[in-house]
């Protein structure tokens, strides 16, 4: 009787494994199909990945390179304008006009020792304007007193031999040599007047003629 139980049993097992076999095979089709699926959408996922990170290295290559055109504007322009500046100095212009840059860059190390250096320049050539002034007043000045001394000789010398007519020349534009000059020619004029006057005393004297004064 176990016997016939245990057959019985086995028997009702083979049933049910047949009759579990087409859910098993549909759901080992279900799962392939599954599995299909997730990896058509993991290789899809990949794509995108690979996408959006090609995509983010392009934009920060252009913005890295953007950044360098940038930054490397901002240091050439100026050290352009500062060898410009500095060239121009170098030949002499001092009519310039150099931007200030305050910052602690090298740039603006630099900008500001130029500018100390054109600054300089500037005083310098401006003392030197100034001393070529004085140098063509001090030439002037000697032009005149030489020929004053030249005139101062000639009346001088006209005097010594008798002519009292001449005078010295006062058109000058300095007052003190023009002064000295009215001086000397009061001094001939008082001589010559009193010379003729005694002339005048001595030729009524002559004549016997007491008169005169």
């Amino acid at each position: 009787q176990s016997k016939v139980e245990l057959n019985n049993l086995t028997a009702t097992l083979d049933a049910d494994f047949e009759n579990l076999l087409p859910t098993v095979g549909s759901l080992a089709t279900e799962a392939e199909e599954g599995a299909a699926a997730a990896v058509a959408q993991l290789n899809s996922v990949n794509q995108l990945v690979l996408i959006v990170s090609f995509s983010i290295i392009g934009v920060a290559t252009l913005l890295i390179l953007g950044a360098g055109l940038i930054i490397g504007r901002s240091i050439s322009n100026p050290l352009k304008r500062l060898a410009d500046n500095a060239g121009e100095l170098g030949e002499g212009n001092l009519d310039i006009d150099i931007h200030p840059d305050s910052s602690k860059s090298e740039i603006g190390v630099l900008t500001r020792a130029l500018e100390v250096f054109h600054q300089n320049a500037v005083r310098v050539a401006k003392l030197g304007e100034e001393e070529a002034i004085r140098q063509q007043e001090v030439l002037k000045r000697s032009k005149m007193m030489e020929d004053l001394q030249s005139s101062f000789r000639s009346v001088v010398g006209a005097a010594s031999a008798g002519d009292f007519s001449q005078r010295v020349n006062v058109e000058i534009p300095d007052p003190e040599l023009a002064k000295l000059g009215d001086n000397v020619n009061a001094l001939v004029d008082t001589v010559d007047r009193g010379l003729k006057e005694t002339g005048e005393v001595m030729a009524a004297l002559a004549n016997t003629n007491l008169t005169v004064r």
